[in-house]
């Protein structure tokens, strides 16, 4: 089961099934006469996050965590991310409420110090800038050094209202600002 159709979490439907107790997740078994608590053992997907089911669909673990800790859902366009970056650290002080742009800034290659707004292609062996604008993502183009994707990026930041929806135009405008550069 993929994490395309994940159950939206709701901090008071949660909140009935599921405790955090000194950081360990427990489930409230309810089969029982008298409730009581199982610690939930959770499943690792790869490299990706460590899930649990619940209502029959996979939720990452690092959400529910976050809605137990702080009592309350997760805002509309708003994620769960790891400040530290390892996605199986859910200590409820390594996780924060944050935009995907946010997000996307503590990737680590970043951390690394590679220039948000780049990231670097194997395969063509360049850098290759991006942007994201609402929710969609545009591609700036690639380049040989990684100074001038970052440049690119910064560009298309300082720009960014001139962005009308048409990406080809977009990407255009910011390589001609980029050849306008004192070099």
């Amino acid at each position: 089961m993929g994490f395309d159709n994940i159950l939206e979490i709701k901090y008071i439907e949660v909140f009935k099934y599921f405790k955090l107790i000194d950081g360990e997740l427990y489930r409230v078994a309810l089969d029982k006469s008298t409730p009581y608590l199982r610690k939930v053992e959770l499943t690792t997907k790869g490299k990706y996050h460590k899930t649990v089911y619940f209502k029959g669909k996979m939720i990452k673990a690092h959400r529910l965590i976050w809605c137990l800790y702080h009592k309350k859902d997760i805002q509309e366009g708003y994620i769960v991310d790891h400040i530290d970056g390892n996605r199986f650290n859910n200590n409820p002080d390594n996780l924060r409420e944050v935009t995907l742009r946010e997000n996307n800034q503590n990737k680590e290659s970043h951390r690394q110090g590679i220039p948000v707004g780049t990231s670097y292609h194997k395969l063509k062996k360049k850098y290759q800038a991006d942007i994201c604008i609402g929710d969609e993502n545009i591609y700036l183009g690639d380049y040989v050094n990684r100074n001038v994707a970052a440049m690119a990026y910064k560009l298309a930041c300082i720009y960014i209202s001139k962005y009308t929806g048409d990406r080809e135009k977009f990407r255009e405008f910011i390589k001609r600002k980029l050849r306008e550069l004192p070099h």
